[in-house]
């Protein structure tokens, strides 16, 4: 799904729940609104303002089954920093529902905690739009499992180049 379907889906979506939505485009979804990527294979949205399963099944009803929500302050298995919602980047107001894309630091951590293949590539478009030392100073904001901050310092290491003595700081 590219841009420009995405946000027909979104407005289309708006004209029939009554109730308001933040939502915020993460993963795949959000790099697509970023340009980073010219379409994805499902949307990824965390709903910060709203009823989660009640935005997944109006969406669900209205398209596809390609959607994964998440509730306020998680990112897939990930717990947001509480000020996560100050990053994020504004994309459009309907009546209804309000669109924000995930920071591109925040995006960058919560793709590369899980290390699938496919998360480090989508990664890997983003490294010339980060620099590393704000990526490492937004990391400490983050509380990881360890599993997922040593998925993290490989993302560091493997697509940033960040030294390994430097990634065993962290």
């Amino acid at each position: 799904m590219d841009k420009t379907t995405l946000l027909e889906r979104l407005e289309s979506l708006d004209d029939i729940v009554d109730n308001k939505f933040d939502i915020v485009a993460v993963g795949g979804t959000s790099m697509v609104l970023y340009g980073l990527k010219d379409d994805t294979r499902d949307v990824d949205f965390i709903v910060e303002n709203g009823d989660p399963f009640e935005f997944k099944y109006a969406y669900s009803n209205m398209f596809d089954h390609l959607i994964d929500v998440s509730s306020s302050g998680q990112c897939f298995q990930v717990d947001m920093p509480s000020d996560y919602m100050n990053y994020t980047e504004h994309e459009k107001t309907f009546e209804n529902i309000t669109l924000y894309r995930l920071s591109l630091l925040d995006l960058v951590i919560t793709k590369s905690s899980r290390l699938i293949e496919r998360d480090l590539s989508d990664v890997s478009h983003c490294r010339h739009y980060i620099n590393n030392d704000s990526l490492i100073e937004r990391l400490h904001d983050f509380s990881l499992t360890t599993e997922q901050m040593n998925n993290v310092k490989t993302a560091l290491i493997k697509i940033f180049g960040v030294s390994i003595s430097d990634v065993k700081k962290l």
